[in-house]
């Protein structure tokens, strides 16, 4: 589960921020991505680094786009496990 799911905040800001911030986001995350995905597994780092990445801001770039796609199917695989 992202820890960006819930953020409606993020969601709705539209102003240069969140595209400074889908900046800055998207070069920790990947650091941080590469840098546990070498010490555990690579495919998990990946995965967390473009979490936090493009998750950061959402804005309606690409990157945000795939975010929300992405976070849509783990909350709908999440109320299928609850019923």
């Amino acid at each position: 589960m992202s820890i960006f799911q819930g953020n409606r905040v993020a969601q709705d800001a539209q102003d240069d921020w969140s595209w400074l911030g889908c900046g800055l986001g998207f070069g920790v995350g990947l650091g941080l991505g590469f840098g546990v995905g070498f010490g555990v597994d690579l495919r998990l780092g990946l995965d967390l680094g473009l979490d936090l990445g493009l998750g950061v801001s959402q804005n309606d770039g690409a990157g945000s786009q795939w975010a929300r796609r992405k976070n849509q199917g783990r909350r709908q695989h999440d109320d299928k496990i609850q019923r």
